[in-house]
């Protein structure tokens, strides 16, 4: 597709659909929806306003403001042991060490992870046994918890029979506009046609040559324009999208390296390694202990 002076951008009535359907299925399940953004896409997409952009809900965020150690415990369980299990790019029941439950989502296209999408909290009914990852540590709670979790809509087989299946439709719904950008048409400069060209193709195998002949023009004139634009080389201008988002992923998720390397577009981890350190002064493993999610101090 020939970008012919034109760029996508997120198309507001499709922000406003996708909302209808959250808002939609939060009724249906009365529960409250909220993200985990790997890539920063998902809030361009949703907006913060409508969905919080962090793992968000009222029992929660009471829990975590009372007691430090409880939103350390909150942190280890979201970034460790619930990103682990998105790998397996289905929807699953979690319950925390507060007893309390959810669903989660990956937003996954092509096997790119944008996100997370949680929908609850619950308490589970006495006999529920659907959960697919439980938290390792519990936690004693207060008093006035136990009465507000108790008071939490029930978890049972039939809600997550139902939960689960819509909840995937739904992210798949999400990830299918994230991925294919979902868009309404704009008139752009040769610099901002530059950008959302390498936006949109950082993640792939391409060269100086496609983006010339998206263009339409000659590739020196391409490297050339490049070069007044932005002061560096085609390669160079895929390898920083590449990194910032990279960088991303590092801090937002606990995506294996190897597997990390290869979604951001680097033709293999060794090569990543090295000019990550470059830019970094450190690996890619120290950048995400030092400025990771998982970091609660």
């Amino acid at each position: 597709m020939k970008l012919d002076g034109c760029i996508m951008q997120w198309n507001i009535h499709e922000s406003e659909r996708l909302m209808e359907y959250v808002r939609a299925f939060e009724r249906r399940f009365s529960c409250f929806c909220s993200f985990h953004d790997f890539t920063g896409d998902l809030v361009g997409l949703i907006g913060s306003g409508n969905c919080p952009m962090e793992h968000h809900n009222s029992f929660c965020d009471t829990l975590k403001s009372a007691d430090p150690d409880y939103f350390k415990l909150c942190c280890q369980f979201e970034i460790s042991d619930v990103n682990e299990l998105l790998k397996s790019g289905r929807g699953f029941i979690k319950r925390c060490h507060a007893g309390v439950l959810e669903a989660a989502f990956p937003l996954l296209f092509k096997s790119v992870p944008y996100g997370v999408m949680f929908a609850g909290p619950y308490r589970p009914s006495p006999d529920f046994l659907k959960i697919d990852l439980e938290q390792g540590k519990k936690s004693k709670l207060p008093e006035q918890f136990i009465k507000i979790r108790d008071s939490l809509p029930l978890m049972d087989e039939a809600v997550a029979k139902d939960i689960l299946p819509l909840g995937s439709l739904l992210a798949e719904r999400i990830s299918l506009s994230l991925g294919s950008g979902n868009i309404m048409e704009k008139k752009l400069s040769r610099k901002e046609r530059m950008q959302w060209f390498f936006k949109q193709n950082f993640q792939h195998n391409q060269s100086i040559i496609r983006l010339a002949e998206e263009m339409e023009l000659s590739e020196s004139r391409v490297s050339q324009l490049l070069r007044e634009y932005f002061g560096k080389s085609f390669p160079e201008m895929m390898n920083e999208y590449r990194m910032e988002f990279a960088e991303k992923l590092l801090i937002n998720s606990i995506i294996p390296m190897s597997e990390l390397a290869k979604v951001a577009g680097f033709a293999g981890t060794s090569y990543f390694y090295r000019i990550f350190q470059r830019k970094h002064g450190m690996t890619p493993l120290y950048y995400r202990e030092k400025f990771g999610a998982a970091k609660t101090s």
